[in-house]
């Protein structure tokens, strides 16, 4: 069997996320061969980049990554591993940077083809495991000054900087008391 699960559950336009991908051999008494063979539609959600974290299926040979998946690509296909033991489940973590052009709060959940392997057939397709896109966070103004303290009448600068919580690029302008500065 094989199901999914995005952790973080939200994610901002252009954010990061992790899809959990677990596998489970349910036989108790008979390791599963040439397992794998399934894909993931996360349409209409797009890569932009993926890496893979450290996987659960150590000593096992959990299905790899297909070179199919690239960036730009909704689908992430993988190819047949070789053998998973009797009773035995791993979880493959993929760090996915996702390019989200979509309203915001939309919730969006993602499909994929039932695992299959040479001795047990094909299993059902996983639930798919949602996703919502969230606003991203507001920019933040520090503002720091040159001198700790000045003596009266004295002068000192001002240092005002954005700082972007978000991932990507700020674009526009930015506010502060009514007076707008470039980003």
């Amino acid at each position: 069997t094989v199901s999914l699960e995005f952790y973080p559950l939200t994610m901002s336009p252009g954010g990061l996320t992790t899809l959990y991908i677990t596998i489970t051999n349910p036989n108790p008494n008979t390791a599963l061969t040439g397992i794998g063979g399934f894909s993931v539609d996360l349409s209409p959600l797009n890569m932009t980049s993926f890496g893979i974290g450290t996987s659960g299926c150590s000593g096992h040979s959990a299905p790899n990554l297909s070179s199919a998946a690239a960036a730009g690509s909704s689908i992430i296909t993988f190819d047949p591993g070789t053998e998973l033991t009797p009773g035995f489940t791993c979880s493959i973590p993929y760090i996915i940077f996702l390019a989200v052009d979509a309203p915001l709060g939309t919730k969006y959940a993602n499909t994929s083809s039932g695992i299959s392997s040479d001795n047990g057939g094909t299993g059902s397709p996983a639930s798919p495991a949602p996703i919502t896109v969230v606003a991203n966070a507001a920019p933040q103004l520090t503002e720091t000054f040159d001198d700790e303290s000045i003596p009266q009448f004295g002068t000192t600068f001002l240092h005002l900087t954005p700082v972007n919580p978000n991932n990507g690029t700020l674009t526009g302008e930015l506010e502060f008391n009514g007076q707008k500065f470039p980003v």
